[in-house]
C-alpha cells in the first residue's frame, strides 16, 4: 500500500500554488465528475492579508436551529478529542445544514481561540463568521458565505 499522507512541510509548499491550479491537478488525478465537487455558493475570504492557508481538512456538521442536538453533552469533548487526534496544521470544514438562512454562526472569537489551540489555521464554511478583528489577530483565517452578528449556540 502506497502512503499517501502528506507530511507538514509538503503542506507548506502547496502554499506556493494558486487554489486553482491545485484543483485543476486534482481534477486530473482524482477522474472526479467535477460538476458534482465544486462548491457553487459563494465562498467570501474574509481576511485576505492572511494569505493562502493549507492544511488537513476536519469536518463538522452542525445545525444550530435543533434544540435536540443540545442534549448530547458529551458531543463537544468527544469532537475536541477526535480534532486533537488529527495531525496539524488544519483547516476547519463546516456544513451548516440551516444556511443559508442560519440563526447565527458557530465561529467567532471563542471557537476560533479553541480551535487555534487544537492546531487548526482556519474555517471554511457555507455558513457565517463573526469577530472578525479578534479571529485576524490568531492567525485565524476565514473564508465563509457571510458574516453574521450573533452565535448559532444556545448556552443554557
Amino acid at each position: 500500500m502506497v502512503d499517501t499522507t502528506l507530511s507538514s512541510g509538503d503542506l507548506m509548499r502547496l502554499k506556493r500554488v494558486s487554489t486553482p491550479t491545485l484543483y485543476n491537478g486534482w481534477e486530473q488525478v482524482s477522474r472526479h465528475d467535477r460538476r458534482t465537487t465544486v462548491n457553487r455558493d459563494e465562498v467570501r475570504d474574509f481576511m485576505p492579508a492572511l494569505g493562502p492557508m493549507v492544511g488537513r481538512a476536519v469536518t463538522l456538521v452542525v445545525q444550530p436551529s435543533e434544540p435536540s442536538h443540545l442534549d448530547r453533552h458529551d458531543a463537544p469533548d468527544e469532537y475536541r478529542r477526535y480534532l486533537a487526534s488529527v495531525s496539524g496544521p488544519k483547516i476547519l470544514v463546516i456544513k451548516d445544514l440551516d444556511a443559508p438562512n442560519s440563526i447565527g454562526t458557530y465561529v467567532g472569537e471563542v471557537n476560533a481561540s479553541l480551535h487555534r489551540a487544537l492546531g487548526c489555521v482556519g474555517i471554511i464554511t457555507d455558513g457565517g463568521v463573526r469577530d472578525l478583528q479578534e479571529m485576524t489577530a490568531l492567525g485565524f483565517k476565514a473564508l465563509a458565505a457571510r458574516l453574521c452578528v450573533g452565535h448559532a449556540v444556545d448556552y443554557r
